[in-house]
């Protein structure tokens, strides 16, 4: 018994590193940890006391949820509100937004007036590193897109 501990205890001693470093997870795979170690590199991060991995991007902080039955990962952020634009102005902006990006969701909390932008990514099949740290770049850069719409009212004029 000893030697059947001693041997699962060294593959899988010996096997973590291997799946820490992949650069191709299965479904069954992921998981915050491993996601903390691949973002650690370029972006502050910790886990938070709901198993959510925080990270902190260049434009605030950026929270992925695991969401392990529907194999899907759920980024969002929350923007500060715009003291001098009106609600339903802000609602128009987002609307406007979201029919413009089509692969995201802006929503504008109805007391707070502030912004939350929150966008689904399927790993049915694994999940690839790359296109995961790729993922998190984009998420981090909307907020100077989402800046830019609120400020010039949606998109810009050519």
């Amino acid at each position: 018994m000893k030697k059947l501990f001693l041997l699962t205890v060294l593959c899988a001693g010996l096997l973590l590193p291997v799946v820490l470093r992949a650069e191709v997870l299965t479904p069954d795979n992921v998981a915050v940890g491993i996601l903390k170690t691949w973002l650690e590199e370029k972006y502050g991060c910790k886990i938070d006391k709901d198993g959510d991995l925080i990270v902190n991007g260049k434009n605030g902080k950026i929270v992925i949820s695991v969401l392990a039955k529907a194999k899907a990962l759920r980024f969002w952020s929350h923007y500060d509100s715009y003291d001098k634009i009106k609600h339903d102005e802000m609602v128009r902006i987002a609307n406007l937004f979201n029919y413009d990006k089509r692969l995201l969701r802006v929503a504008i909390d109805p007391e707070s007036n502030s912004s939350i932008c929150d966008y689904y990514l399927l790993y049915r099949g694994g999940l690839d590193r790359n296109n995961f740290l790729a993922t998190v770049e984009w998420i981090d850069g909307l907020k100077e897109v989402w800046e830019d719409y609120v400020i010039n009212g949606g998109p810009k004029k050519k």
